[in-house]
């Protein structure tokens, strides 16, 4: 490996005293050689100084952007937390995976890796920090709206700790709307989920806007169906209370409770024995609607299951009979 010469930045290709004296003599020697005695080593003295002064810098930098790569790193991993809507202390269990691998693979980057702050705290502050981001532009950029529009599901039940009715969404909305110096007049459109407490025309947060715009006498706003929800259209147009009454009848009976072993524990051992995919079903929640789509992919996944664990219990379901 080469030596560089640190008055030109050129690199010996062989470190040796004739290699050295040769480049000095054909690349600087017109340029210093007039510097003799205490005013070459004066001269020396000052190389020396810059020299040190330049690898000071040189690694100051280097560990300030290792720094700045650490929490940019820690910044990422807080981002993804909270796009996937995790628990703010998966980043202890996240840090762990990240140095179990890092140890196989590079173990000498190991230390490196341990500096990244993934505690809840931090995990937390960041989100927090990128919320508060986010809130601020929102705070500047509102007042020049010229229309906005609102959309919302049931998952909007953060807002209140207790309740999720029609008026207590409403209340939370027109303050936010209020902090945000957005007024009821330009609201333009109404995306909701078909849940009652939304879409209802009377309590519901979809009537509420419209009786106080009314009161207004201002045209209330269009009010559409989220398409994420595609799913839910369609089962509403089909119908599905004679699948729906039969999985729920099922599913209780299941997981119901007795004096003795409950059928439910019999029947978790029972998935258990048999290494069934699920080790359970789950129940449907007529407040939460869209988990009536989870209800029935895991009944249908463990429909053959089922049928065994009821036909056992004397309880058969002869829609599950296919030679009925």
């Amino acid at each position: 490996m080469g030596t560089e010469n640190k008055v030109c930045r050129e690199t010996v290709s062989v470190f040796k005293e004739f290699n050295i004296k040769r480049q000095y003599e054909t690349k600087h020697e017109e340029k210093f050689g007039y510097l003799k005695g205490e005013l070459r080593v004066t001269k020396l003295e000052a190389f020396k100084k810059d020299i040190h002064t330049q690898n000071v810098s040189n690694l100051s930098k280097k560990q300030n952007s290792t720094k700045t790569n650490v929490v940019q790193a820690s910044n990422k991993v807080a981002n993804l937390i909270a796009s996937e809507t995790k628990p703010l202390s998966e980043g202890d269990f996240i840090k762990k995976c990240i140095l179990t691998v890092v140890e196989e693979i590079i173990p000498e980057k190991l230390e490196l890796f341990k500096e990244i702050s993934l505690s809840r705290n931090t995990i937390t502050r960041r989100v927090e920090n990128k919320g508060n981001n986010i809130l601020t532009q929102l705070q500047n950029k509102a007042p020049d709206f010229k229309y906005f529009s609102l959309a919302l599901d049931e998952r909007v039940g953060f807002f209140t700790k207790y309740r999720t009715t029609g008026a207590d969404i409403f209340e939370k909305v027109d303050l936010c709307l209020q902090d945000l110096k957005l007024d009821w007049r330009n609201l333009s459109c109404i995306t909701t989920d078909g849940a009652p407490n939304m879409r209802g025309e009377n309590i519901g947060f979809v009537g509420r806007v419209n009786k106080l715009l009314k009161l207004k006498n201002i045209e209330p706003p269009i009010n559409i169906h989220c398409i994420i929800h595609q799913q839910a259209l369609c089962g509403k147009v089909i119908g599905l209370e004679h699948v729906m009454s039969v999985v729920t009848k099922a599913v209780n009976f299941i997981r119901s409770h007795g004096l003795t072993m409950s059928n439910h524990r019999q029947f978790q051992s029972f998935l258990l024995e048999i290494e069934a995919e699920y080790n359970d079903v789950v129940y449907h929640n007529h407040v939460r609607w869209l988990s009536r789509g989870k209800v029935l992919k895991r009944f249908f996944d463990l429909r053959e299951e089922i049928e065994m664990f009821m036909i056992d219990k004397g309880k058969q379901i002869l829609e599950l009979n296919t030679t009925t």
